[in-house]
């Protein structure tokens, strides 16, 4: 109801297309904990954006992803954005997502999600993965913890994955991620570990056998389990510095989705203008 009320809104003010009905829906995992989806909420509440926006979640909430289609449609909609606020797209729910939405046909594992029924053609956008704000988040907690960096190191602790294809995605995108940090920082050392393959620890040990101190900073959407117990546990006896503050509740993750909604609106737009033109 809030949303119809809102879409009601920016009508009367002109603000919304209504030659291009754009929806957005952000995707997040979801938590039994209520405070952790108040600050997703709280997160998305500051994207500025001329579209109804609606948050769905896998687990954990009455709002899953078919609701918020339903609630778009309902609105009137006739295109989705589909934002996925996850840090990789090696996570096993961006697989698992793109299948029941109907994206990619092929899934290797065991899908929680049923299919959803589409009245309305979807645009996809990629998680998080190695954006430049993911490297800007990432450096203001850096800074946040640097006293020294020429006499640090830095670890970027990530979940990884299981499966070995998803594996390499996680891999490759922390190779990127710490090619842009090192760009950005004099650090003796940057490396990253997981608790997929397990090999945190090992990582950790390796960097404090070298002497100098170790930071590190945790590559996670919100805080949670991972940052209170998965992590720390790892890590347990080592001496390091963290904060354990993660990509969630910073405020440029509102301006990264800005991004992925304005680009994602510039592609049906010139998809728009081809086929218009072919049709000419």
């Amino acid at each position: 109801m809030e949303n119809l009320k809102l879409i009601d809104q920016l009508k009367k003010e002109g603000v919304f297309k209504l030659e291009t009905k754009y929806g957005v829906l952000i995707i997040a995992h979801g938590s039994k904990s209520q405070g952790w989806e108040d600050q997703i909420k709280r997160t998305v509440d500051k994207v500025q954006c001329a579209y109804p926006i609606v948050i769905s979640y896998l687990e954990f909430s009455v709002m899953t992803i078919e609701r918020g289609i339903e609630e778009l449609e309902e609105m009137g909609v006739t295109q989705i954005i589909i934002v996925p606020l996850f840090v990789s797209s090696g996570s096993s729910h961006i697989e698992e997502i793109k299948f029941a939405l109907g994206i990619s046909h092929a899934f290797s594992g065991r899908a929680d999600i049923q299919p959803v029924k589409l009245q309305v053609p979807v645009i996809w956008r990629e998680p998080m993965n190695a954006h430049p704000i993911v490297l800007d988040i990432l450096s203001d907690q850096i800074q946040e913890l640097s006293k020294a960096p020429e006499k640090e190191s830095l670890l970027i602790a990530a979940h990884g994955s299981k499966q070995p294809s998803l594996s390499e995605k996680w891999s490759e995108q922390l190779e990127k991620i710490k090619s842009g940090l090192e760009r950005r920082f004099a650090f003796e050392q940057v490396e990253y570990g997981s608790l997929y393959p397990d090999n945190l620890r090992e990582a950790a040990e390796d960097l404090l056998s070298k002497g100098g101190k170790v930071l590190v900073i945790p590559l996670v959407l919100s805080e949670g389990y991972l940052t209170k117990k998965s992590i720390p546990a790892k890590l347990d006896g080592l001496d390091y510095i963290w904060n354990g503050k993660t990509i969630v509740p910073h405020n440029l993750v509102a301006r990264w989705i800005e991004q992925q909604i304005g680009e994602a609106e510039a592609e049906a737009e010139g998809k728009c203008s081809d086929d218009h033109t072919i049709n000419d």
